[in-house]
């Protein structure tokens, strides 16, 4: 209104840091901010990762690719998967590589370690190597048909204490194992009516179940004071799980020619598979973490 004073809106103040933050997200990615992985909030409260393999990339410090896929069609093809740029899993290129060649079916080569350590699992045999399926509630895994003589080797000993966590889409029926060595020893497994046990030299069992869907499964290998969680709930310890290391003839997937292993029959498959040194559990934000993995591969 003419002659009436009008109100001076003047903005808040804006530190030098917010404004070069800003300045640097505009530059580097049109205003998107910076990748950050689901393991990194973790890390930086002190977590150690020993080694990790997922679906999805869990660290902004890892920029490698997801895996390799081998399609069954003419000539056995090749194809190497990356990441997207918002950290998916490239399903697409994934599914190109099962059908080039004329096949139907891609089997996972390699899974390539996110920990910075290198330690990528790698099963040459093509006879040996886990089916992969794009279709497991769009995240794509590894599992689901009937073979006992898959998996997945890995290398470099894990002294104890080390917690194992994967992500898992569980069936009863059978027992399976997630990790195991070729000597048979068992380190995680999902059993019949979803009996959970874990074994070096000892037994530590409970009989409580994982649910249908996806679940997380973890245990901490530390002698006594072991324990197995399932979906975050401790579900058995403490007990003697032994004390042995994770020795360089471990396998994702079991690691021996039997009814134990995780790939022995239809409906099991794993989407991640995380090793820490020590125990995470304990960190603030262990809780959300876990509840976050689940609700991903949900």
């Amino acid at each position: 209104m003419a002659g009436v004073p009008q109100t001076l809106q003047i903005p808040p103040p804006v530190s030098i840091q917010t404004m070069l933050y800003n300045t640097y997200l505009q530059i580097i990615g049109g205003g998107n901010a910076p990748f950050v992985g689901p393991l990194d909030a973790l890390v930086a409260q002190g977590a150690s990762i020993a080694r990790a393999w997922s679906q999805q990339r869990l660290l902004a410090s890892y920029t490698g690719s997801a895996d390799i896929l081998r399609g069954d069609g003419s000539g056995s093809p090749e194809a190497t998967i990356n990441f997207l740029a918002n950290g998916e899993y490239d399903l697409t290129a994934a599914e190109a590589a099962r059908i080039a060649g004329g096949g139907t079916q891609a089997y996972r080569k390699t899974w390539f370690d996110q920990s910075g350590g290198a330690f990528d699992a790698t099963q040459s045999v093509a006879a040996r190597q886990p089916p992969f399926t794009t279709s497991v509630r769009a995240k794509g895994a590894i599992g689901g048909i009937a073979s006992t003589n898959c998996d997945l080797p890995f290398t470099g000993n894990i002294a104890q204490p080390f917690f194992i966590y994967a992500i898992v889409t569980v069936s009863t029926g059978s027992s399976r194992n997630i990790l195991g060595q070729s000597s048979g020893t068992n380190y995680l497994r999902e059993s019949a009516l979803g009996v959970l046990t874990t074994r070096f030299t000892n037994s530590l069992a409970s009989s409580a179940g994982a649910s249908a869907g996806a679940n997380s499964i973890s245990s901490l290998l530390n002698g006594f004071s072991s324990f197995i969680r399932v979906n975050n709930s401790i579900v058995a310890g403490p007990g003697n799980a032994g004390t042995s290391a994770l020795s360089t003839d471990a396998k994702i997937g079991g690691g021996t020619v039997s009814a134990n292993s995780w790939f022995a029959l239809a409906g099991a498959t794993i989407s991640e598979l995380i090793i820490f040194n020590g125990n995470p559990t304990a960190l603030a934000g262990w809780a959300a973490f876990d509840t976050a993995r689940r609700a991903y591969y949900a």
